[in-house]
């Protein structure tokens, strides 16, 4: 008769401990998409920096390397989604790290170039996280001391990580 009165309680326990066992998985998987997201988003930060020392200023390619992307992609980067070259800023800096107004006109004040990811919106896969789901990133910035900016040796045309423009 005992056994009788008991014969529900295996199944409310799964669902019990189950529903936990899965919001904490969730949870878990959440968090490690959003630390990809923010390893990539430095990642795409010191990409774009290291393409800004060595390449033309503005050349197209600083968001094309910076954001992963082929050639002639105009869209965002494969890998964060969301992610596109409007969120990428590039600047020039002087020996005091202040930024150029006209890098052209002032071409041997160069120093550094900084590559910032500012403005990205980070939006989680779980519902009821904070307001709609979406996080506002910090920005991420990256500075390197100014290399060639595209001038070679034998002053030819610069041609910058597959293109010219």
């Amino acid at each position: 008769m005992r056994h009788y009165l008991e014969r529900g309680t295996t199944t409310v326990e799964f669902a019990i401990v189950g529903s936990l066992f899965f919001m904490v998985l969730m949870g878990v998987l959440e968090f490690g998409r959003a630390l990809y997201t923010w390893n990539t988003l430095s990642e795409v930060a010191r990409r774009g920096a290291r393409v800004a020392a060595v390449c033309p200023l503005y050349h197209s390619a600083i968001e094309r390397v910076a954001l992963i992307t082929s050639p002639g992609d105009t869209g965002g980067s494969p890998f964060v989604h969301g992610l596109l070259p409007e969120h990428i800023q590039t600047q020039y800096l002087d020996e005091d790290s202040n930024n150029i107004a006209d890098p052209i006109g002032n071409y041997s004040d160069i120093k550094f170039v900084r590559v910032s990811i500012n403005g990205f919106q980070y939006t989680t896969l779980i519902p009821f996280v904070g307001p709609h789901r979406i996080f506002s990133t910090p920005g991420f910035d990256a500075t390197l001391p100014r290399e060639s900016l595209g001038i070679s040796a034998d002053s030819a045309t610069p041609v910058c990580f597959g293109s010219q423009t």
